[in-house]
């Protein structure tokens, strides 16, 4: 049996985007202004806020994608990706270790997702 080696990780967030593409014009939800994010003993929060410009219905999912950028950046590359099927039984499920933070989301969401004006 070989030796292993355990190396630790370090992910260091210095900027964070919104980033355009060809598809962003077409997204049902606009954030209004750069989102946000802090970060401490490895974890890192992202927030801010954005508006629904017509209602969402199911079936939903979300996929964030995390590009590893140059400080500039001008040179991204894809570095990790999160896919949730089936967010209308994530926000309504109640007794999940995910729930706080679906009650922390104000104004509340349920499915389908209604615009705010």
């Amino acid at each position: 049996m070989r030796n292993m080696v355990m190396r630790n990780k370090e992910l260091v967030i210095e900027k964070a985007k919104t980033c355009q593409t060809n598809k962003t014009d077409s997204f049902l939800i606009k954030f209004t202004v750069p989102a946000n994010f802090s970060s401490s003993n490895n974890v890192v929060h992202f927030y801010g806020n954005f508006s629904v410009v017509q209602q969402i219905r199911p079936p939903l999912e979300i996929t964030l994608i995390a590009y590893r950028c140059t400080l500039d950046l001008q040179n991204c590359q894809r570095y990790n990706a999160l896919q949730v099927p089936k967010i209308c039984s994530f926000l309504s499920d109640t007794n999940s270790f995910w729930s706080p933070f679906v009650r922390s989301i104000h104004p509340s969401v349920k499915c389908p997702i209604q615009p705010v004006y």
